[in-house]
C-alpha cells in the first residue's frame, strides 16, 4: 500500500460542507468584537485624556503670555492634583474594606467560590488603603 492509495481511502475522507454566513458570523465577527471593544474603549479613554492635557498646555502657553511670575506660579500649582490625604486613604480602605467583606458574604450565602474570591480580594485591597491611612499620616499631623 502506497502514500497515494490512504489519500483515495475512505476511511481518511471528511465530509465537505459548503461554507455557512451564518456560521462565519459566529466563528468570526463575534470574537473579534468582543476583543475589540475593550481596545477601543481604552483608546478612546488615552485619546481624550491626551487632548484635555494638550489643550490646557496651550491655554497655559497663551495665559503665560500676559502674566507675571509670581501669578505664573499660582496657576501651575492650580493644576497640580490634590494630594491623597490620610483620612481620604483611611475613609476609601473603610469603605472597600467594607464592599468586600460584603461581596465575600454574599457568595458564602449564594453565588459560590468565585464571589467569594472576589469579596477577599477587595477586602484586602481596602486592608492595604486602611494600613496606607495609617501608616503614611500627613505631614501637619505630625
Amino acid at each position: 500500500m502506497q502514500f497515494s492509495d490512504l489519500n483515495k481511502s475512505k476511511l481518511l475522507t471528511y465530509p465537505q460542507q459548503p461554507p455557512n454566513q451564518d456560521r462565519i458570523m459566529e466563528e468570526l465577527l463575534i470574537p473579534l468584537v468582543a476583543v475589540g471593544m475593550p481596545i477601543a474603549i481604552v483608546a478612546i479613554v488615552f485619546f481624550t485624556d491626551y487632548r484635555k492635557t494638550q489643550d490646557k498646555n496651550r491655554t497655559l502657553i497663551e495665559v503665560s503670555k500676559t502674566l507675571d511670575a509670581e501669578r505664573l506660579d499660582e496657576l501651575m500649582k492650580s493644576f497640580q492634583p490634590p494630594k491623597t490625604s490620610s483620612l481620604q486613604l483611611k475613609r476609601g480602605g473603610v469603605s472597600t474594606l467594607f464592599v468586600g467583606v460584603g461581596l465575600f458574604l454574599f457568595g458564602v450565602f449564594f453565588l459560590g467560590h468565585i464571589l467569594k474570591g472576589a469579596g477577599a480580594l477587595v477586602a484586602c485591597i481596602g486592608l492595604g488603603l486602611l494600613a496606607a491611612g495609617f501608616l503614611f499620616p500627613d505631614p501637619e499631623e505630625n
